[in-house]
């Protein structure tokens, strides 16, 4: 994507900083009306954007990270930690629930799946060999994410992967907007009617994940702000909210 510049001749770039809080923000006008139904069903249109967000911020984390087992490890212990609020905030709402994990294992999967195809490339010179193991590979994380239950199924996982193969590809960006339009269209979920020239149209709500594209592409690789505490939170955030409106959620019935 070209730069966009301002009046003022600078160039507007995204910072992974901004790409998260764009995230996060999303994340919780999602979640606040799904689990606590506060606001409206553009919350979950706002929502979509989180997802993508996230998913690119993994495959990048994996591109700069100098400790894959440390960032494998937290990973891992947030998204144990993570299951029983994420299990009591979903419909079933019960403690135990094995036939839907949240969205932190999707990206441990994802991240499992990058290191592989990593190996893959280290350990082969034919590019037929390494492109067909690497399709192996995802595949096999796309089964292990749908056989898990795991939020936004195998397709979570795979848009991981494409982040990651498409990130240095002269024409990424028509690369990503083909393969997330095909990824997002197959995620189940429900339409709403939109009125275009007098004919009603029914658009899959997961389509406007495409947007997150925009924010992602403006990104240049640059930091931002951050700190060990700004780190600490982007962890305990993912739990804690859904904490937080489970507990909004279970005193608004008490006194309403």
């Amino acid at each position: 994507m070209d730069n966009i510049t301002t009046e003022s001749g600078r160039v507007f770039e995204t910072t992974a900083f901004q790409l998260r809080i764009i995230a996060i923000f999303a994340m919780i006008m999602d979640h606040s009306y799904k689990i606590a139904g506060i606001g409206g069903e553009f919350m979950t249109i706002i929502g979509r954007l989180a997802f993508p967000i996230f998913a690119f911020q993994i495959a990048e984390g994996y591109a700069y990270t100098k400790d894959f087992k440390s960032y494998l490890k937290k990973l891992l212990f947030f998204a144990i930690i993570s299951e029983i609020p994420f299990n009591i905030t979903s419909p079933f709402g019960a403690i135990f629930d094995p036939f839907h994990q949240n969205v932190l294992w999707t990206f441990l999967i994802g991240l499992i799946v990058l290191r592989v195809i990593d190996i893959i490339k280290n350990n082969n010179k034919s590019n037929i060999l390494i492109a067909i193991q690497i399709v192996l590979v995802s595949m096999i994380g796309y089964f292990v994410g749908n056989i898990l239950a795991v939020d936004y199924s195998g397709i979570g996982v795979l848009t991981i992967v494409v982040f990651s193969l498409t990130r240095n590809c002269r024409y990424k960006y028509i690369m990503q907007l083909v393969a997330f339009a095909v990824l997002n269209s197959l995620l189940l979920g429900h339409s709403i009617p939109v009125n275009i020239f007098g004919l009603m149209i029914a658009i899959p709500i997961q389509l406007f994940a495409l947007f997150a594209l925009i924010p992602i592409w403006l990104y240049k690789g640059k930091q931002g702000y951050y700190s060990k505490n700004w780190s600490r939170f982007c962890y305990w955030f993912y739990p804690v909210h859904l904490i937080v409106l489970f507990l909004v959620t279970y005193f608004g019935h008490s006194f309403f």
